[in-house]
């Protein structure tokens, strides 16, 4: 179990190195994108990245309105 504790009466949680890096794992080659003017249509974010040419699909995670989490397949559409 993780260490719970409270400080100024917030309530804090401490975790490991590992921990860490165990949930860090799936976002090795993650971007995070960020549309100035709000987050384009599915379909033009489609036609963009396929015309970057990546090598492999990947999917798109929606964090709010201005960004988007692009987790890649392939490395070395990370690269």
């Amino acid at each position: 179990a993780l260490p719970i504790f409270t400080i100024q009466r917030e309530l804090m949680v401490l975790f490991s190195e590992e921990d860490i890096a165990k949930m860090a794992t799936p976002f090795k080659c993650a971007l995070v994108g960020e549309f100035s003017h709000g987050r384009p249509n599915l379909d033009t974010r489609r036609k963009s990245f396929k015309a970057i040419g990546f090598q492999s699909d990947f999917s798109k995670g929606f964090l709010d309105q201005r960004h988007i989490l692009i987790p890649f397949l392939v490395e070395e559409d990370y690269l």
